[in-house]
């Protein structure tokens, strides 16, 4: 496979994995490939919540997304919640259809705006509601 021009952080944080991927261009083969890269984290770790900050463009269609939902949840055989943090304009209406695709392929994951918002809610118990902060999906 060829090198992917994107760069990848993870950071062990108090409570979840934090993951932040950052492009100017995004594909399908990128995303399967950090997707990977962080299903193998949150497995050497033992992870339950994923915080993932996504810098990139959106793909037009979601089957890509899809794909990586199943890779996540077929790859990790306990519960994760995930929380998808993209605060880039325009954004929201195509991180809300990536989110209703994942939870359709069986993952606990909501969109979030903001960093702040995503953490309280991966943080929170029962994770229905946020305050002082807006919820792209649920």
């Amino acid at each position: 496979m060829a090198t992917l021009d994107y760069e990848l952080t993870i950071e062990e944080r108090k409570g979840y994995l934090y993951a932040c991927v950052e492009s100017d261009v995004i594909s399908f083969d990128m995303i399967i490939e950090y997707t990977n890269e962080i299903v193998q984290r949150l497995r050497q770790n033992g992870h339950e919540r994923l915080l993932l900050h996504t810098e990139t463009p959106v793909l037009g269609s979601t089957d890509c997304y899809e794909i990586a939902s199943y890779i996540i949840r077929n790859a990790i055989s306990r519960h994760v919640r995930i929380a998808i943090v993209d605060s880039l304009p325009g954004h929201a209406r195509s991180q809300e259809q990536i989110s209703k695709v994942s939870r359709t392929a069986g993952l606990d994951l909501r969109s979030f705006d903001s960093i702040d918002a995503g953490e309280a809610w991966l943080l929170k118990g029962n994770g229905n509601s946020v305050r002082g902060h807006r919820v792209i999906s649920q």
